[in-house]
């Protein structure tokens, strides 16, 4: 692991961060799991650190994007 963070500047989670977060906000709309089984599902050891770095990258929680259904859009 160190050796990866010296040659890339960034721990092997952050690169996959993106890509959980692209697979974790299709989730809510799609399926009927909870947060935390989505949560769990993309990778994150909690509901909450999933809430919040989904608040972060979209600006709304996971329960909001589940809520507006199929019309929520990603700009």
């Amino acid at each position: 692991m160190r050796a990866f963070a010296e040659l890339t500047d960034d721990s092997p989670m952050m690169l996959l961060e993106p890509i959980h977060m692209q697979l974790a906000v299709t989730l809510p709309m799609r399926t009927t799991k909870s947060i935390g089984e989505i949560a769990d599902d993309v990778g994150y050891r909690s509901e909450a650190t999933y809430s919040r770095k989904f608040k972060e990258t979209y600006g709304v929680g996971p329960g909001a994007v589940r809520q507006a259904g199929r019309g929520w859009l990603i700009v």
